[in-house]
């Protein structure tokens, strides 16, 4: 994630300097042009990542779904496991009763 936030930096870096040397060439017009194209960028980047933040938020989820179905499905067996075991114990304890 750091490297994700240097890149960020260094591109605003990159566009303040732009957007300074458009002022210095072209006055109030051009600065205001772009920034309109510096908006517009930031738009379809902040667009950008948060469809791939949903796209990992439903890998995760996803993910997530599958171990919660894999732990259920093992309670269950456990679960089953034990009832037999229970059986067992009835019929060994009925089984000494007898003797």
């Amino acid at each position: 994630m750091t490297d994700e936030l240097k890149a960020a930096a260094q591109a605003g870096d990159r566009f303040a300097n732009i957007i300074l040397m458009a002022y210095k060439l072209g006055g109030w017009g051009v600065l205001a042009l772009s920034l309109l194209v510096a908006l517009r960028y930031v738009w379809d980047e902040r667009a950008l990542t948060s469809q791939a933040l949903i796209s990992e938020l439903r890998e995760g989820k996803q993910a997530q779904i599958e171990v919660i179905s894999q732990n259920s499905l093992a309670l269950q067996k456990s679960a089953e496991a034990q009832q037999q075991v229970a059986k067992a114990v009835e019929q060994l304890t009925a089984e000494v009763r007898r003797r």
